[in-house]
């Protein structure tokens, strides 16, 4: 038997977003609707806006662009969002799962009478997953990639495309991961091919301010400069 939950603005929600986890999220037995009027009653003529609850999660609900309404959970101390989706009248229409503001995983679709008619995997062209990512940065630097952090960490990944650390006429389905180094405003920037799960380079640069942006492409060039010695190529030096 289908559950149904209605999704209001109140606490109980708030208690129920407590235990959200990527099963419970994408339970496809519990059917949820939009409640318009609470959330009317909560805007207060505002088409957005954002609370943290009790918990400590945060919930950001608005009327999505295209029509109908959008509900963002954040779990406290979590660096996961939920997302899900409603029609115009409140009825559920999609969820997705969004680490950095990278989407993956799996993504149900719903017609608007609450029928399952198809699911988007994001995870596909991908032979590396993101769990796989998350066990390797855990276990080379101790940090959680899932898990809320004050300093900034990044994962993002693309099919095709140019590696920006590595020279090489090739294109790659890559992750790019951006983890804290071992010095306050130090970062790693650091490419895993998502075929192979080699890693494809990485840089250590310190990242405040302007400052911090030159420093970052000076490392960069450097790394190309070993690169070209490595191969034997011609060096921007070259001719000086």
């Amino acid at each position: 038997m289908k559950q149904i939950l209605i999704i209001g603005i109140f606490c109980s929600i708030f208690s129920c977003n407590a235990q959200l986890t990527d099963s419970t999220f994408l339970n496809t037995d519990r059917i949820e609707y939009f409640d318009i009027k609470k959330f009317n009653e909560q805007a207060k003529g505002k088409s957005a806006y954002t609370i943290t609850d009790d918990e400590g999660n945060q919930i950001q609900q608005f009327r999505g662009s295209s029509g109908g309404y959008v509900r963002r959970v954040t779990p406290a101390n979590s660096n996961i969002t939920y997302i899900t989706t409603f029609y115009p009248n409140g009825n559920l229409r999609s969820k997705a799962k969004e680490l950095s503001s990278m989407f993956y995983g799996q993504s149900p679709n719903y017609d608007i009478n609450g029928k399952l008619i198809s699911t988007d995997n994001y995870d596909k062209g991908y032979k590396v997953t993101i769990e796989e990512i998350r066990q390797r940065v855990l276990n080379e630097f101790g940090v959680d990639i899932y898990a809320k952090n004050n300093q900034h960490i990044d994962v993002s990944r693309n099919i095709n495309i140019p590696s920006i650390l590595k020279i090489s006429d090739k294109t790659y389905n890559l992750y790019k991961v951006t983890i804290p180094a071992d010095e306050p405003e130090y970062y790693y920037e650091i490419e895993i091919d998502a075929d192979t799960g080699k890693e494809l380079g990485r840089i250590r640069y310190w990242n405040l301010g302007m400052a911090g942006a030159n420093d970052y492409f000076e490392q960069l060039d450097l790394y190309h400069e070993q690169q070209r010695k490595e191969q034997g190529l011609p060096t921007s030096k070259a001719g000086d």
